[in-house]
């Protein structure tokens, strides 16, 4: 069931992104095809894994193949010139409707083993004792309902995603832990939305090079935020996250930590929307935090022996957001983890 991303979709979103079609796309894709193939759906002609495997899936790709070429024309580009980026993989141009339909036999012969329809896997194991961990990319701000125009995901970030994907087996009351995943001293992000709490470019550049706070697939330098309480207890309760794990604890200098713990707009209190109107009006609110020694947070095993400004620091977050800590990283690196 899983939706095919294709070397039309990505030439799609090349054309989008011309700067003669600017204010079409965004700056926040990454020229994977990931949009134009969730688009598809609500188009109502996506194009799944289990499609390359029917009786005449070179005529169902031949009819997507000549979509794709019209819209492309249309917008003043030739789909066989275009050049694309597949993932880990090298610049080529999406070619002729053959050489697009020979690369897709050759994916579909290396795809062939690991596709099988997982819904009866899940049925059965959902409601036995065999242990299940569900993982969300992106985060619940690019989600396409919760998130600010234009730098959002396609895709559903938040933890109803799961009901999504698993055609309805499981629901998000059915979890027993629902854990949101945070950056404990910054935030940060890509894109052109104007955010309240972007941080001044010398503390920026600092935590961005320390944290190597660059894109994964793109390189591009993320911008850095301080924490907003504000926005994270309204993403903790649209995706009913009961539970945070503290990322990058050891992300802290020889300053206060600066949070925002409130919205102004013309001097009157005011709440996080996903509104960039509302947003580009608010006047942060911050609290200062007494930082802890980074060298020696590494030192520490147990949240008990954690430092004082550490604790202090994480209970009013989890207060104000209404969750419980349950896990602490200080580094990329597996074994550098607190469970609480």
């Amino acid at each position: 069931m899983a939706v095919l991303s294709l070397d039309t979709h990505r030439a799609f979103e090349v054309v989008l992104k011309h700067p003669s079609n600017e204010s079409l796309g965004s700056s926040a894709s990454t020229d994977r095809g990931i949009s134009p193939a969730y688009a598809d759906i609500l188009f109502r002609f996506p194009l799944r894994v289990r499609d390359l495997f029917t009786e005449n899936w070179e005529g169902v790709f031949s009819e997507h193949y000549d979509r794709y070429k019209l819209w492309i024309k249309g917008m003043g580009a030739d789909i066989e010139d275009i050049t694309i980026q597949r993932f880990m993989g090298k610049k080529t141009k999406v070619g002729s409707k053959a050489e697009f339909l020979n690369n897709l036999l050759v994916a579909k012969q290396s795809l062939k083993p690991f596709v099988f329809d997982v819904y009866d896997l899940i049925k059965d194991n959902w409601f036995s004792d065999t242990p299940f961990i569900f993982e969300k990319a992106q985060a619940i701000g690019l989600d396409h309902r919760w998130g600010v125009y234009p730098d959002i995901s396609a895709s559903n970030c938040c933890l109803d995603g799961i009901a999504f994907s698993t055609e309805g087996l499981v629901q998000i009351r059915d979890i027993s832990a629902r854990l949101g995943v945070i950056k404990s001293t910054y935030s940060s992000s890509v894109g052109k939305r104007t955010v309240p709490t972007i941080m001044e470019k010398e503390n920026a550049d600092r935590i961005r090079e320390s944290a190597n706070e660059f894109g994964s697939t793109t390189g591009r330098p993320r911008d850095i935020l301080y924490l907003d309480l504000v926005m994270l207890k309204y993403y903790c309760k649209v995706s009913e996250i009961e539970e945070l794990v503290f990322t990058h604890m050891d992300v802290v200098f020889d300053q206060p930590i600066k949070v925002c713990v409130e919205y102004k707009i013309d001097g009157k209190k005011a709440e996080y929307r996903p509104d960039q109107e509302h947003l580009k009006n608010i006047e942060p609110v911050y609290r200062y935090f007494k930082p802890w020694e980074a060298d020696k947070f590494k030192q520490i095993t147990s949240f008990d022996c954690l430092l004082q400004p550490a604790k202090d620091f994480i209970s009013f977050v989890c207060s104000y957001t209404e969750t419980k800590p349950v896990i602490l990283t200080y580094g990329a690196d597996r074994n550098k983890t607190i469970i609480i």
